[in-house]
C-alpha cells in the first residue's frame, strides 16, 4: 500500500480559492493534523484534521483558527493519491462551500514522496501549446484566462509578454496588471507558465 507524507502544500479552488498547507500524522490508516488555509479573499483559516488513509484519504476538520468576523464551517474532504504522487480530491464545509484540490509532498530531507520517482529532476516534461491567432480581448478577459491557465500549477507564476512601441516586454501577470503604461491596445500577447514538472503556453 502507498504510503502517505506528513507534510504537504498545494491549492484550493471552487467557492474558496488559495494555498494550503498540511501537516499529517499516521499511526496505521489513521491520520490527524493540521491544515492551515491562506483564502484569497477571507485570509487565514486553520483546521484540526482528523481521517484514514488506504490509498484514498478521507478527512474531517474543526475550525481552531479564522480572522476576525469570518465564519468557518466543518470540513469533509476526499482525495486520491495519484501515480506522480500527489493528492487530487474534492472538499466541502458545512456552511455549503466547496470545490477541488490539489496537494504535493513536501517532506524535507525525502527524494521518494510515494511517486515511484527518484531525485528532484522529473523523468518527463509535459507541454502544451495552444495558438488562438487574432481575436479580441477586454483586461476582464485577460484575467479569466490567466486564472483558468494557472489552476493546473501549483507554483508557476504567470508571464505575459507583448509589445510596446516596437518592444517586447515580459512581465508577471502582477506586474503586468500594474503598469499604468501599457497601450490601450495590444496587438500582440503571449501567456507563458513554468513549473518543474510541467509547462504551458499559451500563443
Amino acid at each position: 500500500m502507498a504510503t502517505l507524507g506528513k507534510l504537504w502544500a498545494g491549492h484550493v479552488y471552487g467557492t474558496n480559492t488559495g494555498n494550503l498547507f498540511l501537516d499529517l500524522e499516521s499511526d496505521g490508516p489513521t491520520v490527524s493534523g493540521t491544515l492551515h488555509f491562506m483564502d484569497t479573499q477571507f485570509g487565514i483559516a486553520v483546521y484540526h484534521v482528523t481521517g484514514e488513509f488506504d490509498g484514498r484519504l478521507r478527512l474531517v476538520g474543526i475550525p481552531l483558527q479564522a480572522e476576525p468576523g469570518t465564519e468557518l464551517g466543518n470540513l469533509t474532504a476526499e482525495a486520491d493519491l495519484t501515480s506522480e504522487g500527489s493528492l487530487r480530491g474534492k472538499w466541502s464545509t458545512s456552511l455549503g462551500s466547496c470545490g477541488t484540490f490539489q496537494a504535493f509532498p513536501h517532506d524535507p530531507g525525502k527524494t521518494d514522496q510515494g511517486s515511484g520517482h527518484s531525485g528532484t529532476v522529473p523523468e518527463q516534461i509535459y507541454s502544451s501549446n495552444i495558438t488562438l491567432g487574432s481575436i479580441r480581448l477586454n483586461s476582464a478577459a485577460i484575467d479569466e484566462l490567466v486564472q483558468l491557465v494557472r489552476r493546473d500549477f501549483l507554483a508557476g507564476r504567470p508571464v505575459l509578454t507583448y509589445v510596446v512601441r516596437g518592444n517586447e516586454v515580459t512581465k508577471y501577470f502582477e506586474d503586468f496588471k500594474a503598469d499604468v503604461d501599457i497601450p490601450q491596445e495590444l496587438r500582440y500577447l503571449k501567456l507563458t507558465i513554468q513549473e518543474l514538472s510541467r509547462s504551458a503556453k499559451i500563443f
